[in-house]
């Protein structure tokens, strides 16, 4: 999905006319714009397969770590609290900038519109109506309809994120206890 197929869906949905552009000078295209940022921004701070990577950090000569590009949130692997301050990264369990050893992390990027699989498009774009829709002209069946939308694109969003992950319980350490037991 384009982003320009998301702001005519949602300008479709206000009952306005679809436009050729997104950097057309327009109130409501603007607001759609910046509602779509937010909550693309709130969809992808959570970690799915499409934007997640686990990555090794070092430090500079200076003892310091830049912040990866596009990073919305850091994890780190031994449960480390990373946040991003001036570019570079901020280790807040030992309050400081300054790092002596590489640190492992998971890191959530935050990509283009464009980038974003179908189905996270679409939730984006669904919850998007609705909270311009709902700012606009309140909430009624056109929002029931659009949260509707939005569960299927969510569901299914998840059900790919599962099958991605291969998510199986025999990765899991209690396994080899638990087939133990049920053979006796």
């Amino acid at each position: 999905m384009t982003l320009l197929e998301a702001v005519n869906t949602c300008l479709s949905a206000l009952g306005e006319a679809r436009v050729t552009s997104t950097t057309v000078r327009h109130p409501t295209v603007d607001l759609i714009n910046g509602t779509l940022v937010m909550k693309q921004r709130q969809l992808l701070e959570r970690g799915w397969w499409f934007n997640t990577s686990d990555v090794t950090m070092y430090p500079s000569n200076t003892g310091e770590m830049e912040a990866p590009v596009n990073a919305i949130s850091i994890l780190g692997f031994n449960g480390e609290i990373f946040v991003v301050r001036n570019g570079m990264l901020f280790d807040m369990d030992n309050d400081t900038r300054f790092f002596t050893e590489p640190k492992q992390m998971r890191v959530f990027y935050n990509l283009n519109f464009e980038d974003l699989p179908e189905c996270a498009a679409n939730v984006v774009m669904t919850r998007t109506a609705q909270e311009v829709y709902s700012g606009d002209l309140g909430v009624d069946s056109s929002v029931a309809r659009l949260q509707q939308l939005e569960i299927q694109s969510f569901a299914d969003m998840e059900m790919i994120h599962l099958r991605n992950k291969r998510y199986s319980t025999k990765q899991r350490r209690d396994w080899q206890r638990i087939s133990s037991a049920l053979r006796g």
